[in-house]
């Protein structure tokens, strides 16, 4: 419980006092808005808008000043660039309403700077341009594609290969495959242009055993070195 609540429960038993002290507050939010909602206009100027005089300005932001008008009000109201709103309230919502007024909720944006009414279209972003393009299940795979390129590049990382290192080690291991791969598509075009009717086989055209081809398309034995040179300490 507020200390403002505790001290209120009491003093508004008694309904003089509480009638006094809601219109005192009543009187002295409107001329607190009505100071701040001016801003950087003079008094002369907002009394020029509303067809006043200076004086009267200088009236309505007195606290202890009661004799305002709802027309007038209107008039400043539209000065602003807002709405007047005018409501009958329960007692309960009076502390909340002035703990929030102490905090400084009094600034306000006119119409022109409405964020409602006068947001314009955001452009479309990258993401919306690319869900036109692209399939659902298309944009899935890329995600996946990404989220592995992240991984292979934070292993990388972690294992601090040097990038010279890391092409040789590329080319160690795709090179043999394509040449052992090459190697036994031309052995497969030879014997199925001779029909298997010759019998002159040279020493490289004998067939190879599964094992011999298996062999062929390992990469060879130093990428397990060139790893352990890349890999600083």
């Amino acid at each position: 419980m507020s200390q403002l609540l505790e001290s209120l429960r009491e003093t508004f038993q008694d309904e003089e006092a509480r009638y006094a002290y809601v219109e005192s507050y009543l009187n002295a939010s409107i001329a607190a808005q009505i100071k701040r909602l001016r801003g950087d206009m003079s008094q002369q100027e907002l009394a020029e808008k509303i067809r006043t005089k200076q004086s009267g300005i200088s009236r309505l932001e007195n606290a202890n000043y009661s004799s305002w008008k709802v027309e007038t009000l209107r008039k400043l109201a539209r000065a602003f660039g807002l709405r007047l709103r005018i409501s009958f309230e329960e007692f309960g919502t009076l502390v909340p309403e002035i703990e929030d007024f102490k905090k400084g909720t009094l600034k306000r944006s006119r119409f022109e700077n409405d964020l409602v009414f006068n947001s314009a279209e955001p452009e479309p972003s990258i993401e919306d341009a690319v869900s036109v393009l692209i399939t659902p299940e298309q944009s899935e795979q890329i995600g996946m594609l990404v989220r592995d390129i992240e991984r292979v590049t934070s292993q990388i990382q972690a294992l601090q290969v040097d990038p010279s290192v890391l092409q040789g080690m590329l080319d160690a291991v795709i090179n043999p495959w394509s040449n052992a791969n090459q190697a036994i598509r031309i052995e497969q075009l030879e014997s199925h242009g001779t029909g298997g009717k010759s019998n002159e086989r040279t020493e490289n055209s004998v067939p190879r055993k599964p094992t011999q081809r298996i062999m062929s398309l390992n990469p060879p034995s130093d990428v397990s070195s060139q790893v352990t040179e890349g890999i600083r300490p």
